[in-house]
């Protein structure tokens, strides 16, 4: 992607996808902080992205999905959080679980500040599903249990808040921090 010259780029996609083949349509264009321009474009029907998207190998799209998010990082580096769940879901598919960690938690964060206690819990069980494997700090694990207790208890789904609470406990009790134990017990 980083490869591809710009103006060849935007004439395949205006040109070819667009005129002729009617596949993609510019979705919006506008100047970043950093004096860039950044060209949207999406595809005029999902069935058509999907049947596209559905062609290309495993490797192929974790790849993309690495490149695209790198260069969104990049790009909006001084300006990350407006775009950090379109990071979390590159990094979701590109399988880059320190960057899906990272911006999991943060869309999780602007989820449940939005009351949206749904987006929360499925960035939350993500970053969860992933966390020993990274193999982080049992404190911090703690507590990604616990916030993802909390949005369970608010969606309604009492038995996997009771089984996070319950992870929650044995990270913290691991390495027997009094005060993480206490606030487990005290979220129950």
């Amino acid at each position: 992607i980083r490869h591809l010259e710009e103006g060849d780029v935007l004439e395949a996609l205006e040109d070819v996808f667009d005129r002729k083949l009617r596949l993609v349509a510019l979705k919006m264009e506008r100047q970043l902080a950093n004096r860039k321009w950044l060209t949207i474009f999406e595809f005029r029907h999902t069935l058509m992205q999907n049947y596209l998207y559905g062609t290309l190998s495993a490797p192929r799209r974790r790849r993309l999905h690495q490149l695209v998010g790198d260069y969104l990082e990049e790009l909006y580096k001084d300006n990350l959080e407006l775009i950090v769940t379109t990071l979390a879901r590159h990094y979701v598919e590109s399988g880059d679980l320190y960057k899906l960690i990272r911006y999991g938690l943060v869309s999780a964060s602007h989820a449940e500040r939005a009351y949206d206690f749904k987006a929360a819990r499925v960035w939350l069980e993500k970053v969860a599903e992933h966390v020993p494997i990274v193999g982080p700090d049992p404190l911090i694990a703690a507590d990604i249990l616990c916030r993802l207790g909390r949005v369970q208890l608010r969606t309604g789904d009492f038995n996997q808040a009771e089984s996070s609470y319950s992870r929650a406990f044995e990270y913290a009790a691991e390495v027997q921090d009094e005060f993480t134990v206490f606030r487990v017990l005290t979220d129950l």
